[in-house]
């Protein structure tokens, strides 16, 4: 598997783990290598390897004008055909339309369009992000799955009492807080949020609003601390949030609110489900389709007054009922499942002429 990003994100260790468990040797390329990186993990690992599962392309696609970064783009598709003349099978899992803060999206989507036309599979993790990028590539058909997304529920602690975290984190001891939990990203209009939470009337005098995490870049943080601060009963926690602490701010929390601008896979939103949480979030296929029957807090992210009407109505919903809707709606993405899903397409990869 390539990249390997599991020390910042657990889904590949969840996948790898669960996949390992079936009888595949999951391997990991170590370090990085500027000329041909696929190529030469691929040919340094103490086995031989069938299929390269190839995820994001961001550590690939460098370079800070135009032209590095179109040389960058020329060496990934040369490295990915490499791979192919080997006889290795490329799979490829879509997480991103595009890069969160591509500089140079145009190059960016012709370099996915090739290595689309390259991959031998590539996985969606839902039917509307295969839809979407099906207008992107034209080959796409052919070659595509849909394997969803796993939970979170085994990688972080369990919740614990409500009063218990909000002590822990300094937090109002009564009243309802919406959290908004994850890299503090410009794509997660967490301005919008901000003006939304600022222009409702309706929410009670004792309902909160928490923005937790770290800021991407560092400077935007204090764009945002400057919004916090001029908005009231808004509370931010813009820093690292280390994983033993995750459960504390999901535990404290009662509805979680996630404002994408757009989004294909959200790892936040199935850290949400994971607690159990309400959800706020713009109906947006990929949302839609995920939260399933919990999706009640959805709004319609053309409407300007969308989000902050949600907001209000998220206030007075039956909470305990909501939850319970979406612990059954996490159900469904469970690891064993999904890992015999992706050792599926690596077997039919394998057969592929």
């Amino acid at each position: 598997m390539m990249p390997d990003f599991r020390d910042g994100n657990p889904y590949q260790s969840l996948l790898s783990k669960a996949i390992s468990d079936l009888g595949c040797e999951v391997l990991f390329a170590k370090g990085y290598r500027r000329v041909f990186p696929l190529y030469r993990a691929s040919c340094e690992q103490r086995s031989t390897v069938d299929v390269l599962h190839l995820h994001w392309l961001t550590p690939y696609l460098r370079g800070n004008n135009v032209v590095s970064y179109l040389v960058y783009a020329l060496k990934l598709v040369l490295d990915v055909w490499l791979v192919r003349l080997r006889g290795g099978r490329i799979v490829w899992t879509v997480h991103n339309k595009i890069s969160h803060e591509s500089r140079f999206p145009r190059l960016e989507r012709w370099v996915m369009s090739r290595i689309a036309s390259s991959a031998t599979s590539i996985i969606f993790h839902s039917q509307a992000a295969l839809t979407d990028l099906r207008k992107e590539f034209d080959k796409v058909s052919a070659n595509a799955v849909v394997i969803p997304h796993g939970h979170y529920r085994d990688v972080y602690p369990p919740a614990v009492d409500r009063r218990f975290a909000r002590r822990e984190l300094d937090l109002p001891a009564d009243g309802c807080i919406f959290l908004c939990f994850g890299l503090v990203r410009k794509y997660k209009n967490i301005e919008g949020l901000v003006s939304a939470w600022q222009q409702n009337d309706g929410l009670a005098a004792n309902s909160f609003l928490l923005v937790a995490g770290e800021p991407l870049p560092a400077e935007y943080g204090d764009d945002i601390m400057a919004l916090v601060g001029r908005t009231r009963n808004t509370i931010a926690h813009l820093r690292h949030i280390p994983a033993e602490q995750v459960h504390i701010y999901f535990s404290a929390a009662d509805i979680v609110v996630l404002p994408f601008q757009r989004t294909l896979t959200s790892g936040s939103l199935l850290l949400a489900m994971s607690y159990d949480k309400p959800i706020v979030a713009p109906k947006l296929d990929v949302i839609a389709e995920t939260i399933g029957e919990a999706g009640g807090l959805l709004y319609d992210p053309h409407d300007d007054h969308g989000l902050s009407t949600v907001l209000g109505e998220a206030a007075k919903a039956d909470l305990t009922s909501v939850a319970r809707l979406t612990r059954r709606e996490c159900d469904k993405f469970d690891w064993t499942m999904i890992a015999q899903m992706t050792v599926t397409v690596y077997r039919s990869a394998c057969q592929a002429t």
